[in-house]
């Protein structure tokens, strides 16, 4: 690929930065990014100006004024060999009908348009990835992915995921790429904000709505319905969640799921649901008093007073239980 192939390939690709890649002396790597409009045919041969004096070994800091020139893949390289066809997969597992009852409906591997949907330039199915992380391990002796913390709380995601990685590759030099990605995530495009404001309104709206419409005598699956109706006559695809709706006692508990308790007079309802409008969503969590009468009967103070003692009771309990 030369100089103008590198362009074509920035073009094709809606590529929005330049990042170029070096060693110092000892060989550890370093990278600079660029805005891709400073990408052009002349920067193959003037370079891009960078301060030497930064990196070990190279220039003192009165002779500092370096240029860095990209050099374009030739073809003729191992690397370049290996990572012929797509670059950007997707590993997708089978779609699991009985888990999406309660999750909601989730791409499979098979999908129509999956990779346009995701902007992948393949989607694959999960099975496929372990042959390919042998296939790359041959050539290339670094693997990026996100390394569980000394202590990982919760369920160890990151821990198991590690564990297979190692096992299916364990020459591979396992490297932590979560820094690079939480940088990266705090950085939002115009499109992408939009995405993400629709679903904060949505799910704010929905929340809202169903407060309004809560009563005694209604059942949690009922909100939870009510909250679903919100979300996707505004437009969300689908819930982020399995929306939680807890009245009385299970507004107290971690991820309750059951939704078939009735809501009586006095109960606090939690509300933990969030819509997903293409792939962007928030976890948002509201709580709410349900009485027969209106706020403005006499009776409110003491209903309140006997309501806020009572969630007192219950978030020592809990409290005393872990």
């Amino acid at each position: 690929m030369d100089s103008k192939g590198v362009l074509e390939y920035a073009r094709t690709h809606e590529a929005r930065f330049l990042d170029l890649r070096f060693t110092d002396l000892p060989g550890l790597w370093h990278h600079v990014s660029f805005p891709i409009e400073q990408l052009d045919e002349g920067s193959f041969e003037d370079g891009f100006g960078m301060d030497g004096s930064s990196i070990r070994g190279w220039a003192s800091i009165h002779e500092s004024d370096m240029l860095l020139i990209p050099d374009p893949p030739n073809g003729d390289s191992d690397t370049d060999k290996v990572v012929e066809g797509p670059r950007e997969i997707l590993f997708l597992p089978p779609r699991d009908p009985a888990e999406e009852i309660w999750e909601g409906p989730k791409m499979g591997p098979d999908a129509p348009g999956a990779a346009e949907k995701t902007g992948f330039q393949s989607v694959e199915p999960i099975g496929k990835l372990r042959g390919e992380l042998e296939r790359l391990s041959k050539i290339l002796p670094n693997f990026y992915t996100l390394l569980p913390p000394k202590q990982e709380d919760g369920y160890p995601h990151l821990t198991n995921s590690t564990a297979w990685i190692r096992e299916a590759v364990p020459q591979a030099n396992l490297k932590d790429i979560t820094p690079q990605l939480a940088a990266m995530r705090q950085v939002k495009s115009p499109g992408e904000l939009a995405l993400i404001q629709k679903a904060v309104d949505l799910s704010i709206d929905a929340q809202l709505d169903a407060m309004k419409h809560m009563r005694p005598g209604l059942f949690e699956y009922q909100i939870a319905a009510r909250i679903q109706e919100v979300h996707e006559m505004g437009g969300c695809e689908r819930e982020a969640y399995a929306p939680i709706v807890g009245a009385g006692s299970h507004s107290t508990g971690l991820h309750y799921s059951l939704l078939n308790d009735q809501i009586h007079d006095g109960d606090v309802v939690l509300i933990d649901a969030g819509g997903d409008n293409s792939m962007s969503a928030i976890d948002p969590r509201t709580g709410a008093p349900v009485w027969e009468t209106q706020v403005l009967d006499p009776t409110f103070p003491a209903r309140a007073s006997r309501s806020s003692r009572w969630v007192r009771r219950c978030w020592r309990r809990s409290r005393s239980c872990r």
